[in-house]
């Protein structure tokens, strides 16, 4: 299981391939707390598609991105390794962003510089709803969540 967990947490650092959607997601997550416009987001954000990718053990594989999630292939295996809906994504990419793990020091501090630019690429945001009560008031606690917590009935 921490294996899988940290090749998720690899996986999900890379972003979305796409010119400097990492920093386009980071500043999504700073704006917005709900967690079903995150997904809609995170899903238009990767798109459909995928590329190759090189496990932290150095194996080979494949990382590919749908309406539905991201799902993550061994090269020689006929199962997936691993499939996260887009709403356990942002649970984890929300955890990451927490407690620092998104985004490494270099990164934080380009984005620290072009946060206006990163924000402005952004869609609309969704009118505030007129109830009381909000969806962060309902979104758990993410500093206290351990990644595990985050896989649930992984």
């Amino acid at each position: 299981m921490a294996e899988m967990m940290n090749e998720i947490r690899h996986a999900l650092r890379r972003g979305s391939c796409f010119h400097d959607g990492k920093y386009r997601i980071a500043a999504m997550f700073e704006r917005e707390t709900d967690e079903k416009t995150l997904a809609k987001y995170l899903a238009n954000e990767y798109g459909t598609g995928g590329h190759s990718h090189t496990y932290l053990d150095g194996s080979r594989g494949f990382v590919d991105y749908d309406g539905r999630g991201i799902r993550m292939t061994r090269k020689g295996f006929s199962e997936e390794y691993a499939f996260l809906t887009w709403s356990k994504a942002v649970r984890i990419i929300r955890w990451m962003i927490d407690n620092t793990a998104y985004l490494d020091q270099q990164e934080r501090l380009r984005y620290a510089v072009r946060k206006a630019e990163y924000m402005a690429a952004l869609p609309a945001a969704a009118p505030e709803p007129d109830q009381e009560g909000s969806a962060e008031d309902d979104a758990p606690d993410y500093e206290q969540l351990t990644f595990a917590d985050l896989l649930g009935g992984f």
